[in-house]
């Protein structure tokens, strides 16, 4: 299978998982999601792979013509996946300017060209606390990309967790947590995670500071 993949696009790539897994997903407010035209999906990121599983299964008969902002490294599974993913480096340490500017200008052309970007604003998964799971600091890119091309966003919670064995890893150690991420997208297999689309917001009618409107659509999503 994985040799498989690395041959597909992208989309065939996340087809196949979505045939694989079979996931029911639970979708209220699709409706809220423009058909056509630039727009960005901003959503929580509680369970990592699965996440894109999800928002893929629920946009695909709706919104075929959407793509990713997503981990670089996903494109070292599935190389021809640039037709669905914008690779990222969210490793801090990773990162160059080089890169940073491939990955604005990828993302400046995929709303040019009127695609639904989707953005989990934190980049790594959420953390599981006595309050539940909290996403990490969510990155303003997203925003301030929504607010410079004045892109209407749309807000997304999704509602899923992973197995108790990668939380118990995540709480021991970091490489253990890792190796778990594929493990975890797998036993997703007809699962029924809930995908709330919040309705669409007006980038100009966000807090002017970066901060501050990030801070004002995290709200509205953990709300939904």
């Amino acid at each position: 299978m994985a040799d498989q993949v690395k041959t597909m696009t992208g989309r065939e790539a996340f087809t196949l998982v979505s045939d694989i897994l079979a996931i029911k997903p639970e979708i209220e407010g699709l409706e809220n999601v423009p058909t056509s035209g630039a727009a960005i999906i901003i959503a929580n990121h509680p369970t990592g792979l699965a996440d894109g599983a999800f928002v893929f299964d629920a946009l695909n008969g709706h919104r075929p013509h959407h793509i990713f902002l997503a981990n670089a490294d996903a494109l070292r599974v599935i190389p021809n996946a640039e037709d669905i993913i914008i690779p990222v480096e969210w490793v801090v340490e990773k990162r160059t300017q080089a890169k940073t500017r491939n990955t604005l200008m990828s993302l400046k052309s995929a709303l040019k060209d009127g695609k639904a970007v989707v953005i989990f604003p934190a980049g790594v998964l959420a953390k599981l606390s006595w309050r539940g799971l909290i996403d990490k600091e969510w990155n303003p890119t997203a925003i301030s990309m929504a607010k410079k091309h004045k892109v209407p966003i749309v807000p997304l919670r999704i509602e899923a967790r992973n197995s108790p064995l990668y939380y118990f890893f995540a709480a021991v150690n970091k490489e253990l947590r890792d190796i778990t991420l594929f493990h975890e997208l797998l036993n997703k297999h007809q699962s029924r995670p809930k995908l709330t689309f919040g309705s669409v917001i007006d980038p100009a009618s966000l807090p002017r500071g970066t901060d501050d409107a990030t801070k004002f659509v995290r709200n509205i999503v953990e709300r939904l």
